[in-house]
């Protein structure tokens, strides 16, 4: 890692990231790295009533920004209520990718362990180039009322291909997602399907990539969950086999996912 000596480099990072934003951005530090040829560029910008500390990724040909995110760990969210869903004898939930399943040696990770009965969801919102989406998902189970207190464990890493995140029942994830009716927003909704609130899907900031998964336990049972997008730099994503994916479309000319469907999930019903 190292800065090479370019004149007026600074200049041109702030004014890229500024544009790239589409919003002031103060620079405070930068490092490169010679591998990736990627800049790693620290400063801050002003959101959601507050300064917020950002890392931005530019590439070093064209500094051309890639992604950002959040480095901060504490920072003032826009919650909106989702509503309920409802965790049933099973006590488990899918959590994945609605629009791509990895091949069989890597099924879509579930969620097991849940206290079952009601449990309510709040979305963190922020407006970006591509409309409202999702910072973060949060999940907890009607009985959990102390959350400050929780302990977190990071339970997996999920892929995101398509830009969208669910929780779903797993009784219904593989037959029936691209059938149920979605009540809610027109980026994010709870399946409705027999008459049952099953799980809930979400458009996924705007990087695909891996997140972290975390949850939290009360009286031996899972009580909590969140993911966020904006909070934890997205890890690229992996074949199976381990070789490394390079965009989305790539994944969708080779075939390397299976694909379903989507567009019909984020319809107002």
């Amino acid at each position: 890692m190292g800065n090479p000596v370019d004149s007026g480099l600074e200049g041109v990072l702030q004014e890229t990231i500024t544009k790239y934003l589409d919003q002031d951005f103060m620079l405070k530090s930068y490092s490169y790295n010679d591998e990736y040829r990627h800049y790693y560029v620290k400063g801050s910008i002003f959101r959601h009533d507050q300064y917020i500390n950002i890392q931005v990724s530019v590439s070093r040909d064209g500094y051309k920004p890639n992604y950002w995110h959040i480095i901060d760990r504490e920072f003032n969210k826009r919650w909106r209520s989702l509503g309920s869903i409802t965790v049933g004898m099973s006590s488990e939930l899918v959590v994945a990718d609605p629009g791509y399943s990895f091949a069989d040696s890597r099924p879509p990770f579930t969620l097991g362990g849940l206290r079952t009965g009601t449990w309510d969801l709040r979305l963190a919102i922020d407006a970006t180039p591509l409309g409202e989406r999702c910072e973060a998902i949060e999940l907890y189970h009607q009985s959990a009322t102390n959350e400050k207190g929780f302990q977190w464990d990071n339970q997996a890493m999920i892929p995101v291909d398509s830009g969208a995140l669910c929780f779903v029942d797993p009784d219904y994830y593989y037959t029936h997602v691209g059938k149920c009716n979605v009540l809610g927003l027109n980026f994010a909704g709870i399946f409705f399907c027999d008459s049952k609130y099953i799980g809930m899907v979400s458009r996924a900031g705007i990087y695909d990539g891996e997140y972290p998964l975390y949850s939290a336990k009360l009286k031996g049972h899972i009580v909590a969950a969140k993911i966020s997008f904006a909070q934890d730099q997205p890890r690229r994503l992996q074949r199976p086999e381990g070789t490394e994916l390079a965009t989305a479309d790539i994944v969708n000319q080779k075939r390397l996912w299976r694909h379903r469907n989507i567009t019909s999930i984020f319809q107002k019903s």
